[in-house]
């Protein structure tokens, strides 16, 4: 018989049919991977942002009311780096629009608590070896050298928001011994220091570093650039405070560090020689910009004063090499408040005190009013001062210097390079932002009958005299007292209607509606305000917040010149005791350029050590009245956390947003 076999046409639909099936399976195992990625990213981002939302709520738990607390808010636009010179420099995000902005929110606060050095004490960390590490301790017949297992301490400062990466500062073996660089900044002369950020860019080799563990200059320079907004790092540095209690005749000193071994030393060896590396600094804040891991000290030995504008944030500290300073919370009191360290000055602080500094410049001028203000001291302590001298007066680089080196990978092994490590919260983390509120009724003081608490406004630089009488009532959300309150461009009515308290940071007006999040600042959102409260006839702020509804245009630079007062509802009323200006500064203006180009974005909320305390009795023959405080910074109810984190293999393209509200614990009566 004769057989039949297929022909060429039925051959090629059986393998059209077949691709087909193929091409078919292919998507099906295509997209089920795909949601198996996604589903797998979702999980692993739920589990870090519980992980990171623990850690945050542990550490404010503790939270030291006695000390400071200082936010930070900074915002840039996505195309922050693209200039005229460089228009294809990349965005900061490639998922989001060029008119998004990145946030690179800070906040540091002091605690207390039982807390432990993240140096690597290896395997004889407990021993008696000459090889593990060493204290100094202090006695009438000199320095001696004794072996200590581990570093803890008590007290505490946290500083949360984003870190830096420099996988590129390798080791120097060319260096005998091997020199380990640190980031220092971008620009090699004072008029064109700029700090080191979380956006930065460049398309050569701008950045200087200084070598830690080496007084070698380090004549190399290095591309600044940070990855991809996704692929930053959400750092949390814990600063362990672990005074010594000797007295030091300079500041700073290097009387009072803790050391550990590096190299083979012959002989007893001496703290600080050959051998000897640093396990600690001076200080939470040091005397003038200088290079990364060295400290300069002042160069009076009898004169611990220290001017606000050379206070720095400790370049180790920012370096992340050693997470020791050898203070105590009164010890950065004492800088702070009476601008030197506590060598000569007592820990037990008196509110009354007239040695103290006044806290802002609305309080007039002073005898030491060359020292600055706390404010400023608090500010520049944690954040930096201004360096540049090109464009004097409009403060381009005050605040941006306290960003901590992170690193995902080591650089090394070694216990030096190791600590860059130990700031790392969550490996990708393109945003985090940090807003604060208050409940309605903060600062409201009442007599037992229940009717405000009625107190003196001192005189000051625009009253010439005192004013009597002033009702307490704090912060409300109704209209109070039943009259117009005052701005620069007329009477604004309060609403009618009762609002809310707002959350209070960078204003919602100068972001596109798909990044508002019903934030405003104590001032409102009106840029153009002027911060004058207690100084109006009114002696009250309204808190103006933007409409939800109110759209502006997002590519304009400045968005918020263009809103009005129909624009916005004023929802709470700020009265005395709260001085809005206090907490947000004299100084109103919220765009800041940094060099010739970059524009950044920055507002900052700063809470000294009198929270509760709005008022002092002024005692005379026959009597005695209350009198106003001028360093009262009522302290927030809570803080939200707003981040967006994404996974290491970007699954996610745009991440996720969580969101968290933390609740500080209240002030012990």
């Amino acid at each position: 018989m004769r057989q039949r076999a297929f022909t060429l046409i039925e051959l090629l639909v059986s393998l059209s049919v077949l691709l087909v099936v193929i091409i078919a399976t292919a998507r099906i195992f295509g997209t089920t991977g795909k949601v198996a990625a996604i589903g797998e990213a979702s999980a692993d981002l739920q589990a870090t942002a519980t992980a990171v939302e623990k850690v945050i709520r542990g550490d404010i738990e503790r939270i030291a009311r006695d000390g400071v607390l200082a936010i930070q808010c900074v915002a840039v636009q996505n195309d922050v780096n693209r200039t005229a010179t460089y228009p294809q420099a990349p965005l900061l995000d490639p998922t989001r629009e060029i008119t998004d902005f990145v946030r690179c929110d800070q906040v540091v606060f002091f605690g207390r608590g039982h807390e432990v050095s993240q140096v690597y004490l290896g395997t004889r960390g407990g021993s008696r070896s000459d090889q593990a590490y060493v204290v100094r301790l202090f006695s009438a017949t000199g320095e001696q050298i004794k072996v200590t297992p581990e570093f803890t301490s008590n007290e505490f400062m946290i500083r949360l928001g984003h870190g830096l990466q420099f996988p590129t500062l390798l080791v120097d073996s060319t260096k005998s011994p091997p020199a380990r660089p640190d980031a220092d900044t971008v620009g090699n002369k004072v008029s064109s220091l700029l700090p080191l950020v979380p956006w930065m860019w460049s398309p050569t080799a701008t950045m200087t570093s200084a070598y830690f563990d080496s007084s070698t200059a380090n004549a190399s320079t290095y591309l600044p650039n940070q990855p991809e907004a996704r692929q930053w790092v959400l750092a949390r540095q814990c600063v362990l405070l672990t005074d010594d209690g000797v007295n030091t005749s300079q500041f700073p000193s290097a009387n009072n560090l803790t050391w550990f071994r590096e190299r083979e030393v012959t002989g007893a060896g001496t703290a600080g020689s050959a051998g000897m590396i640093a396990n600690s600094t001076t200080g939470i804040a040091q005397y003038s910009f200088n290079v990364a891991g060295n400290s300069t000290p002042n160069p009076a030995a009898t004169n611990l004063a220290i001017p606000q504008d050379n206070l720095f944030p400790n370049r180790a500290l920012t370096a992340s090499r050693v997470d020791i300073a050898a203070t105590s919370i009164g010890d950065f009191r004492a800088l702070i408040e009476q601008g030197a360290t506590s060598a000569y000055f007592s820990k037990d602080f008196n509110f009354d005190s007239t040695g103290r500094l006044p806290w802002s410049e609305k309080e007039g001028l002073s005898p030491n009013v060359s020292l600055g203000y706390i404010r400023n001291r608090i500010y520049n302590s944690l954040f930096g001062a201004p360096i540049r001298t090109d464009l004097a007066g409009l403060g381009t680089t005050n605040g941006l210097w306290g960003y901590p080196r992170a690193e995902k990978v080591a650089p090394s092994l070694n216990r030096l390079d190791a600590m860059t490590n130990g700031p790392l919260l969550a490996g990708n983390c393109s945003s985090i932002q940090i807003d604060w509120t208050w409940s309605n009724g903060t600062a409201q003081f009442e007599t037992p009958e229940g009717t405000p608490l009625l107190v003196q406004l001192p005189a000051s630089p625009v009253r010439s005299a005192a004013i009597y009488d002033v009702p307490l009532a704090g912060l409300t959300t109704q209209p109070w007292p039943n009259q117009p309150f005052m701005s620069t461009s007329g009477a604004i009515a309060v609403s009618s209607q009762s609002g809310t308290i707002p959350w209070f940071g960078l204003p919602d007006s100068m972001f596109p509606i798909s990044q508002r999040r019903g934030v405003t600042r104590l001032a409102g959102p009106l840029i153009s305000d002027k911060l004058a409260p207690l100084s109006t006839p009114s002696y009250a702020t309204p808190i103006r917040i933007l409409k939800p509804s109110v759209a502006t245009d997002p590519a304009n630079k400045l968005p918020f010149t263009t809103i009005t007062t129909a624009d916005i509802d004023t929802v709470a009323v700020a009265t005395p005791p709260i001085d809005c200006a206090r907490i947000e500064g004299v100084d109103t203006a919220i765009l800041r350029p940094l060099g010739t180009n970059t524009q950044v974005y920055s507002y900052q909320a700063i809470f000294g050590p009198n929270g509760d305390k709005p008022y002092r009795e002024a005692k005379f023959p026959g009597g005695s009245e209350r009198v106003l405080r001028n360093d009262y910074t009522p302290w927030p109810t809570a803080l939200r956390f707003t981040i967006t984190l994404h996974d290491p293999k970007l699954a996610l393209s745009q991440g996720r947003v969580f969101q968290f509200v933390v609740e500080l614990p209240k002030a012990e009566k």
